[in-house]
């Protein structure tokens, strides 16, 4: 009596949960139109009749449900990972003489166990649909589901082996079997609809995370993620010395294309030219869309010869193939600049630069050109602050600043080496007192409010340094003030005189948790 009445209670909850389930899949299925929902939907349906059927009417029919639910769901994993759901399988001897000597096996007295050894045949099959077909290249959601069909096949070739028939009879009574098979399916089952949803969310994170990061039209890099990787490269470069190459490309002309054939056309002519390009590049290489019809290409471990000759094969590739749109020969051309990263070159920004203004020469030179930049030569900077631990006020936000403060000084004087005509520095400093001033309000309110007598006198001091950074500002345009007097305001005023004598009077009264 306890077996029967747990029978009848596994099978009611199998007969309402496979409906529900179903039901879910199809609403999903709706929502989303992927057809893997609709196959699940339908193994469901099948899985939910199962058990009745086991109990109702026949085991036979209980187990030809079960194998019914297994081939929907395995449609349903083939249709997921885009593959047709009726496999060429089906098409070679194998299959059928399986199903050859299922029929024996059910002619003979042993279509239970038969039927149960197929139900661990096509388990299996899923789990190789699922993880084994793809390697590493599974998802981690695929191991979850493809764990459940291992589980589902393990336990009816269990189930398979302990119900054939025996001299003595089963070697485990029926009802027993019964009560386990309920159990295991009506847990499969919800574990199965379970790790279908893992593997759709799973997809639709993917998706997410490419549209973030990959231009919509054409599908390369887009421009944020592209400066990612070029930023990875060029710290890879610095720490190793290895080499790195970039291409700024620019199709020639474009605004007449979309004038002439309109935006659709020019759409069209933007993916050709990119399914060139990825054509020519190396899996190695990447590239990214930062407007809209230019282009950069990263190119690690490659010299300015060998991106010259890749280039070079690029532009000849995309000249002799006009892009075919509704019945148009619609020719093409680019012009590709270079830059190295090489000793000349610090940063990213002093990369594409330089890879723009080669662009840009081939651009002057006609188009339809690659042009290298040339390598020229940085001066080492004559001065650069270094921060140390001497320089610590104890707060973590002055400090900060100060540091910052310093970094912003090596960065104009590195700025006035790469522009001798000290006018070429007037909006850098401009914006260098801009920050300055920002900075003194900060200690400004730090100090004010321990009640400092010192105070007044240090506020004075910070207008006096304001005044006077202005007045060098005004002079740099009226030729009064040279690249002189500028590293003697910041050097000598600002950080010698003023940041490290006179503020360190300040340092004992702050504390290290005041706040901006």
């Amino acid at each position: 009596m306890p077996v029967e009445l747990h029978c009848g209670t596994l099978v009611l909850g199998v007969l309402l949960i496979g409906p529900l389930l179903a039901i879910g899949n199809l609403v999903a299925w709706w929502q989303t139109r992927e057809r893997a929902m609709a196959w699940w939907a339908a193994g469901s349906l099948a899985a939910g009749t199962a058990a009745p059927q086991f109990q109702l009417t026949t085991i036979t029919l209980g187990y030809v449900s079960v194998a019914l639910a297994l081939c929907f769901y395995w449609g349903g994993i083939r249709a997921f990972q885009r593959r047709p759901a009726r496999p060429s399988l089906f098409r070679r001897p194998g299959p059928w003489v399986f199903l050859t000597l299922v029929l024996i096996g059910v002619a003979s007295g042993y279509h239970e166990g038969v039927l149960a050894l197929a139900i661990s045949c096509v388990s299996a099959i899923c789990v190789y649909e699922l993880v084994m077909k793809h390697g590493k290249q599974a998802r981690a959601s695929s191991y979850f589901v493809g764990g459940l069909f291992s589980l589902n096949a393990f336990f009816f070739l269990l189930l398979g082996t302990l119900i054939m028939p025996a001299e003595d009879g089963p070697m485990v009574p029926r009802d027993v079997l019964l009560l386990a098979a309920y159990a295991e399916l009506l847990l499969l089952l919800i574990g199965w609809n379970v790790g279908f949803i893992m593997l759709a969310m799973q997809r639709y994170l993917e998706l997410a995370v490419d549209l973030a990061s990959h231009d919509e039209l054409t599908g390369v890099l887009n421009r944020r993620v592209l400066g990612e990787r070029i930023r990875h490269h060029v710290a890879l470069a610095q720490r190793g010395g290895a080499t790195l190459s970039v291409l700024a490309l620019d199709l020639d002309h474009f605004k007449q294309v979309n004038d002439t054939y309109g935006h659709q056309a020019g759409d069209e002519v933007l993916r050709a030219f990119v399914g060139i390009a990825q054509a020519c590049l190396r899996t190695t290489d990447q590239m990214g869309r930062v407007g809209g019809e230019e282009f950069v290409a990263l190119l690690p471990a490659t010299n300015a010869p060998g991106a010259q000759a890749l280039a070079e094969r690029l532009r000849q590739a995309l000249e002799s193939r006009p892009v075919q749109y509704r019945g148009l020969s619609i020719k093409v051309t680019v012009s590709i600049g270079i830059a190295e990263f090489d000793r000349h070159v610090h940063d990213v920004n002093s990369l594409l630069e330089s890879a723009d203004r080669a662009l840009y020469e081939a651009k002057r030179r006609g188009r339809n050109r690659v042009e290298v930049a040339p390598s020229t030569p940085s001066i080492p900077p004559v001065v650069q602050l270094v921060w140390d631990g001497s320089y610590s006020s104890g707060n973590p936000f002055i400090d900060a600043e100060h540091e910052q403060l310093f970094g912003k000084v090596n960065q104009l004087i590195r700025k006035a080496q790469e522009h001798p005509d000290v006018r070429a520095l007037h909006a850098h400093l401009d914006d260098m007192l801009f920050w300055l001033s920002e900075h003194f309000r900060h200690e400004e309110t730090i100090f004010l409010s321990t009640g400092w007598d010192g105070a007044d006198r240090h506020v004075r001091e910070h207008r006096q340094l304001e005044t006077r950074g202005r007045e060098i500002l005004g002079g740099i345009a009226t030729d009064e003030h040279s690249y002189g007097d500028v590293l003697d305001f910041l050097i000598r005023d600002v950080v010698s005189n003023h940041l490290a004598k006179e503020d360190i009077n300040y340092f004992p009264v702050i504390t290290a948790d005041q706040r901006l």
